[in-house]
């Protein structure tokens, strides 16, 4: 997986995060956010998707990551599920899921 790649995805994330919290007058309270996350794992690839697998930290919790690009012929759909690390998140179950959307999707269109 490309680094610079996962640092554009940091950045997507950090400043929609802090976007948020302005939008709804929460900046002072919790200060700025920076996610940072671990060193990204393709979990599966096919013609529908890429899903990758990443730690997340925000410096506060740790959190599993799985993350999907479904490439339409005039569309790119990102989609992300999430989970904090004390839940015991199932990381295969959550990365099944996003392949279903992502067959969903590509059917659809």
């Amino acid at each position: 997986m490309n680094a610079d790649f996962m640092k554009e995805i940091e950045g997507l994330v950090n400043k929609a995060g802090n976007k948020t919290l302005e939008d709804y007058k929460l900046s002072s309270l919790v200060g700025e956010i920076e996610v940072s996350m671990g060193k990204p794992e393709i979990l599966w690839t096919d013609d529908n998707s890429l899903i990758v697998y990443t730690r997340m930290s925000d410096g506060i919790t740790l959190q599993d990551g799985v993350y999907s690009t479904t490439m339409l012929p005039k569309l790119q759909i990102f989609t992300y599920l999430y989970d904090a690390v004390k839940n015991n998140p199932d990381v295969m179950g959550m990365a099944s899921k996003l392949d279903k959307v992502a067959r969903t999707n590509v059917k659809s269109n």
